[in-house]
């Protein structure tokens, strides 16, 4: 394992410290919230996605402010010789492959979450 390894796996292990509370916690009312709707006979897909989206592209931001730039210098650079341009290449994909209208984003971000 080489010291860049170490160095990542360090990283990851704070980001996941800082981030498995909350996304318990999330999960948590989110379970509340289907045992509700199942009690009450209602469609399970009322659950309020909100929070953990919003726990996700906190968790993204905080990431990629970091990973972002190491990536970039460490994979990106020496082929290109190129500086970070907006922020990072995640930046230039998902500018391409986004909707332009803002009503489909959501349907966006579902299909990138999808377990394989």
């Amino acid at each position: 394992m080489t010291v860049q390894d170490r160095l990542f796996l360090r990283r990851h292990n704070k980001i996941e410290l800082k981030y498995s509370k909350l996304f318990n916690r999330v999960l948590s009312g989110q379970y509340k919230q289907l045992a509700q709707l199942f009690i009450e006979g209602k469609d399970l897909n009322l659950v309020n996605p909100e929070p953990l989206a919003k726990l996700y592209t906190r968790m993204y931001l905080d990431v990629m402010r970091t990973e972002g730039f190491l990536t970039w210098n460490e994979y990106v650079k020496p082929l290109t010789g190129q500086s970070v341009g907006r922020k990072d290449l995640t930046d230039d994909i998902a500018a391409d492959l986004a909707p332009q209208d803002p009503t489909k984003m959501q349907g966006f971000w579902e299909t990138l979450w999808i377990p394989i």
